[in-house]
């Protein structure tokens, strides 16, 4: 049934999302994916306001590899495309290995004051030994882009 057949205040599930592939790609990046249940809190005039339950954005991983030069590799990273659901892009990330041990702490805010305009930062550390050489950096990039239609940002 189409979601202007909803009652107001009756939980549904999206069964599916048709439309143009550019609408289909804009609705999915807002939550309505098939399976995923939603309300009509109200509608006026053929519009309708939804309550979409939100999609998982963040992301845990790991990894363990071995090398001939670096030995054992050890990485972790955590990450979040909608930090505390303010749209803001987090993410952490260690590696590991006998020789080296980098970590980075980045945010990146996709549109700053409602703009579109993006501003994002990283600290990052990296720390390296080897057997004739030994580097320490330590610093921060700030990142500033904009978009210029849906799906593509500079």
């Amino acid at each position: 049934m189409p979601l202007t057949f909803a009652a107001t205040g009756e939980v549904n599930t999206i069964k599916a999302v048709r439309g143009r592939n550019e609408t289909v790609r804009f609705l999915e990046s807002m939550g309505f994916v098939e399976g995923a249940a939603i309300t009509v809190v109200s509608k006026l005039a053929g519009n309708l306001i939804v309550n979409v339950k939100e999609a998982s954005t963040g992301a845990i991983s790991g990894g363990i590899g071995y090398g001939s030069s670096d030995g054992l590799l050890l990485n972790a990273s955590l990450s979040d495309t909608n930090i505390f659901g303010s749209g803001i892009k987090s993410s952490v990330s260690v590696d590991k290995s006998d020789d080296t041990l980098s970590g980075r702490i980045s945010l990146i805010n996709p549109r700053t004051l409602d703009s579109q305009y993006s501003l994002g930062g990283t600290l990052y550390s990296n720390d390296y030994e080897w057997d004739n050489y030994s580097e320490k950096n330590y610093g921060f990039d700030i990142t500033l882009g904009r978009q210029f239609a849906r799906y593509y940002n500079v």
